[in-house]
């Protein structure tokens, strides 16, 4: 088992040279893992594990000591099978540790063959009955001012496009015209159509943002409530999963948050936040914004509002179309028992009903 120290883009971690296996997490953690996280007085003897999460793409596990400090643990993320196909893990690595320089995520402690494990960030998932909270719609929006005004790591890649169109364009090219699967390629061709309609859709999309005036910042881009953890003790919102990081459309980010007021497992796209709670999210967000640039508080005009508002809906749009190819894309390589093509599905349909709406949208 070799651990090498790796380094990209001025970043330097740890590599354990092992593959944990997803059902006996807790003996591969306690042979292969223990000595790189960072806790000389934890004994393998002592330690105990809990899945937090065993979700669509990854396992999520807790790692800590039988008779320690409650807050001591380490998180120990499993990749699923596959996964490595649609997320650059070095990628997602950097990032980590680039926002916990700014103060904005935990550590990482060392990465292994299929996952990394990492600090703990104190708190629970905000629950998607919570996402129009006025309280839970302030601290999401200051977080996420810090974050887009973070400096994002150089590209891992040689790429020139933001975030959501290098996926689109990279996903939409591997989508096939028909599904080996027969009950893939019927679902696909009831819940979409075919090929033709989502591609020229897609460069509908692409004509109705080409001009966008939205900085490019360093975005999270899948803001689902799973992915925001509130820690009431100190009444903050972080962000956790930064797999998508990367640099995007500020106003995509803010889109692509209030299309997640559905939730994931059987969307309710009803739950879409009105204009009101919109703008209210949209003000805060400029407001903390502005006191970061400025040093002081400052008045967000009602035009600057409004401005941002309408460019938010039409990255619904495009956040739509992204997570319809991601479903499309997954359903060719994964292995969990999950519908994604019925999934794409529901994300297209969305786009279809929405599109002429948030087109329509006034910048002033």
């Amino acid at each position: 088992m070799a651990v090498t120290q790796r380094e990209k883009e001025g970043v330097v971690w740890t590599h354990v040279a092992t593959v944990i296996d997803a059902e006996n997490f807790l003996e591969g953690f306690k042979t292969h893992l223990l000595s790189h996280v960072q806790r000389p007085n934890w004994s393998p003897s002592g330690t105990r594990a809990k899945v937090f999460v065993d979700g669509f793409t990854n396992k999520l596990v807790a790692l800590y000591q039988e008779d320690g400090p409650k807050d001591d643990v380490v998180l120990m993320r499993i990749n699923g099978p596959g996964t490595e196909k649609i997320i650059d893990r070095d990628a997602e690595l950097i990032s980590t540790h680039v926002l916990h320089r700014a103060g904005l995520a935990a550590p990482v402690y060392v990465q292994f063959d299929n996952g990394t494990c990492y600090g703990y960030q104190p708190g629970r998932t905000v629950h998607v009955s919570e996402m129009g909270d006025r309280a839970m719609l302030g601290r999401v929006a200051k977080t996420m001012a810090k974050l887009h005004a973070t400096e994002p790591p150089p590209p891992t890649h040689s790429r020139a496009l933001p975030f959501v169109w290098a996926k689109c364009d990279d996903w939409i090219a591997k989508v096939p015209q028909t599904f080996e699967d027969p009950k893939k390629n019927e679902t696909f061709q009831k819940v979409i159509g075919s090929l033709d309609t989502l591609r020229g859709q897609y460069q509908w999309l692409r004509g109705v943002l080409k001009d966008s005036r939205s900085p490019l910042v360093f975005c999270h881009n899948d803001l689902l409530c799973g992915n925001l953890i509130y820690n009431e003790d100190a009444g903050t919102v972080s962000f956790i999963d930064l797999e998508y990081a990367d640099v995007n459309y500020s106003a995509y980010d803010i889109g692509n948050y209030f299309c997640e007021f559905a939730g994931f497992v059987n969307p309710d796209y009803s739950r879409y936040p009105d204009e009101n709670t919109q703008k209210l999210f949209i003000r805060f967000y400029l407001e903390e914004a502005a006191k970061i640039i400025r040093g002081e508080d400052s008045l967000v005009s009602d035009d600057e509002v409004h401005s941002l508002y309408s460019e938010a809906n039409r990255f619904a749009l495009a956040s739509h179309m992204l997570w319809a190819l991601w479903g499309l894309f997954q359903a060719l390589y994964s292995t969990k028992d999950f519908d994604y093509v019925a999934y794409a599905g529901m994300r297209f349909a969305e786009f279809l009903k929405r599109k002429d709406e948030f087109s329509a949208l006034s910048k002033h």
